[in-house]
């Protein structure tokens, strides 16, 4: 859960909601309401590098997805029975063994 304060903390306990904001995003309240959000400049890099990776994970899932169910409408696919033997097949290839 992320830190709140009211911004008076700024001036009454910098260093605390400093501290807090090193490792996590601060947000701060005026009368009452979410007003600003604060974090370190190594925190917030860190977090749009997360993000950024996540998007392109997410990219990549989108693109997988998409590509299956075209597979599915163009009605390529393969029962279990058929992709288990492949992968038999394929381990045994692998292992320099004939697959059973």
């Amino acid at each position: 859960m992320s830190a709140i304060y009211p911004i008076s903390d700024l001036q009454k306990r910098p260093a605390e909601v400093k501290e807090r904001a090193r490792s996590e995003v601060v947000h701060l309240t005026e009368n009452g309401r979410g007003a600003f959000v604060m974090m370190s400049e190594d925190y917030f890099e860190d977090y749009v590098a997360r993000k950024q990776d996540e998007a392109v994970w997410e990219a990549g899932l989108i693109a997988a997805v998409e590509a299956g169910m075209r597979d599915v409408e163009q009605d390529r696919t393969h029962t279990l029975e058929e992709t288990l033997k492949h992968i038999d097949e394929l381990r045994a290839r692998l292992d320099g063994t004939e697959a059973a």
